[in-house]
């Protein structure tokens, strides 16, 4: 995975915290979008109030 190279280098070379922060928190993003796309692959599709549940959740997230 990219993303924990880019962390590895910028650990190696003492990026700034905010940085490492920003690398880590696109690494994480990254994981749930893929784990994400397989549940779906492997249910049925989501019903409105079922989406709207989870897109709470995302959206409470910040």
């Amino acid at each position: 995975m990219h993303h924990r190279a880019k962390l590895g280098v910028a650990i190696r070379t003492g990026a700034p915290q905010a940085v490492q922060d920003n690398i880590r928190r696109e690494m994480h993003a990254a994981m749930l979008e893929d784990h994400v796309r397989k549940i779906l692959a492997l249910t049925p599709p989501l019903t409105p109030e079922q989406r709207e549940r989870i897109a709470s959740l995302l959206k409470s997230a910040s």
